[in-house]
């Protein structure tokens, strides 16, 4: 292709994802294995272009920059470059920002011709860390919609990160996303130990019957199906990590959000990823008006962000 021919710029909109939590955690060859959403809110936009001669990183973070530049290192991209991040951007609230970030950048720069070759950017993404442990963030990115992913094989020294089991297209279910600002989840170092001393869970065949259900009540849009599946998979998640996390919850402000979308009606919710973010599913548009009203007077003694969205069919965007 010639120079003049390139592509100068490309801008996404890049929604973030609920991770709906794990369906399996040791049961060898295969650890852990999840499932997840892409959400049509919150979301970052980022814009790509080409530029003479400079390398320039406009973005709200610190930790965004360093991941920023740490994939620009690695591809050995490192002048002619500019990149910026608007749009909401938190990092270690569960709603998966690094995934995100590295993913929208090695699409921008695929699209840009600076990644060459038929190297798949899920692979890229590996080499940087992204999605060795759950795939939700990765498969989201690239899919949208509902996703569930393998696990990870590890069987005589072989290891083979999560690949995409299926996908579906949710039913239009509203969802309450709900961030208590003062706390934050788990750092990647912070969840390590949780994540290197993998147990079988005491429940395994329950979980495995519960995924079934979950793929079947979005599959057939059951809402009472898909609530009694979600809210035990929650319920064991809370439970297996809870001598890391302090409790069911991540932190008493997310027992406080997730107690007040409980006692307002909701069925279908959790904790994402190490929170703090918990979640609702709500079947119709009264329900979410209900929860709504709550959660505004739960500001009036806590900080809290919230968004009512839809699940998102892509995972991402071209502006």
């Amino acid at each position: 292709m010639r120079m003049q021919d390139r592509v100068r710029g490309v801008t996404l909109r890049i929604p973030y994802r609920l991770h709906l939590g794990f369906y399996r955690y040791r049961d060898s060859p295969y650890l852990f294995g999840s499932t997840g959403v892409a959400v049509e809110e919150p979301y970052l936009v980022m814009k790509v272009s080409r530029i003479e001669g400079r390398y320039f990183i406009k973005t709200p973070t610190t930790e965004s920059e360093e991941i920023i530049s740490e994939v620009l290192r690695t591809l050995d991209v490192r002048d002619g470059i500019s990149v910026e991040i608007s749009g909401f951007l938190k990092h270690h609230v569960g709603l998966g920002s690094r995934t995100k970030l590295v993913m929208g950048l090695l699409k921008s720069l695929k699209i840009l011709d600076y990644v060459e070759g038929k190297t798949p950017i899920d692979n890229l993404a590996r080499r940087l860390g992204v999605g060795r442990v759950s795939g939700i963030g990765v498969y989201t990115f690239l899919h949208g919609g509902f996703v569930a992913d393998t696990g990870v094989y590890q069987d005589n020294g072989v290891i083979k990160y999560p690949e995409l089991l299926l996908r579906l297209r949710p039913p239009r279910w509203s969802i309450l996303i709900v961030v208590p600002e003062s706390v934050r989840g788990f750092r990647e170092e912070e969840e390590e130990s949780a994540l290197s001393n993998v147990e079988p869970h005491k429940n395994q065949a329950e979980l495995y019957t519960l995924l079934t259900y979950l793929i079947t009540s979005v599959k057939l849009s059951d809402f009472q199906l898909f609530s009694k599946a979600l809210s035990k998979i929650q319920l064991f998640a809370g439970q297996y990590f809870s001598r890391y996390q302090g409790g069911i919850y991540s932190s008493e402000e997310s027992t406080l959000v997730a107690e007040t979308l409980s006692k307002n009606g909701v069925t279908a919710l959790g904790q994402s990823s190490w929170g703090p973010t918990i979640y609702g599913f709500v079947e119709n548009q009264r329900r979410a008006e209900r929860v709504i009203k709550a959660l505004n007077e739960l500001r009036n003694s806590l900080k809290l962000n919230f968004w009512v969205t839809k699940v998102s069919g892509k995972g991402y965007y071209l502006l």
